[in-house]
């Protein structure tokens, strides 16, 4: 996209404001974990600096697992914009003595929209301090379970919440649902 994806406006909404918005009615806590924490004071929010150099999406996920107080955490990716409340309730239910606990879509796992327990910290720090960042590779190295594609569709109502901005036809289309949302379609 050429510029920082958190700060992308829908609506005149920056997409990490309306991510703080959902998730700060479902918990007690949000904590954004990020390069450049200044950029995001005016959220109100917890925001920890990333304590590794790499830009990779792994660096965020240890730092803010490590700045964490819970046993359970839901992690998201700031260009992964829409919540879904009774996914996210699925997973933290199902969680149990699991690891992790990670949905799959069209695309295959989803590890940055998912529960992760405190525990994994030392795991995900070995592997961002080896250089090795692959989310998927951290997931298999960590174990956990994983919410089918199917049981997905069907507690999301046939549409995931995977919509990743990457691209401004990304940017359209979910400029699209928001307002097709918002006049209740």
């Amino acid at each position: 996209m050429g510029t920082n994806k958190a700060l992308l406006r829908v609506g005149g909404v920056p997409l990490i404001r309306r991510q703080a918005s959902a998730l700060s009615a479902l918990f007690d806590d949000v904590l954004i974990s990020c390069k450049s924490p200044e950029e995001y004071e005016f959220l109100g929010l917890p925001v920890v600096r990333d304590e590794y150099k790499a830009g990779a999406a792994l660096v965020g996920l240890c730092s803010g697992l490590r700045a964490s107080e819970a046993d359970f955490n839901f992690c998201i990716a700031c260009d992964l914009p829409l919540v879904h409340a009774g996914l996210i309730e699925h997973m933290l239910a199902e969680a149990g003595g699991a690891p992790a606990v990670a949905p799959e879509s069209e695309r295959g796992l989803e590890p940055l929209y998912a529960v992760y327990r405190k525990e994994c910290e030392n795991a995900i720090t070995e592997l961002v301090e080896s250089g090795r960042y692959s989310l998927r590779d951290m997931l298999r190295h960590i174990g956990g379970r994983t919410i089918g594609r199917e049981e997905v569709e069907r507690i999301c109502g046939g549409t995931g919440p995977f919509l990743n901005v990457n691209t401004p036809e990304d940017l359209r289309i979910l400029e699209s649902l928001m307002n097709e949302e918002e006049q209740g379609l």
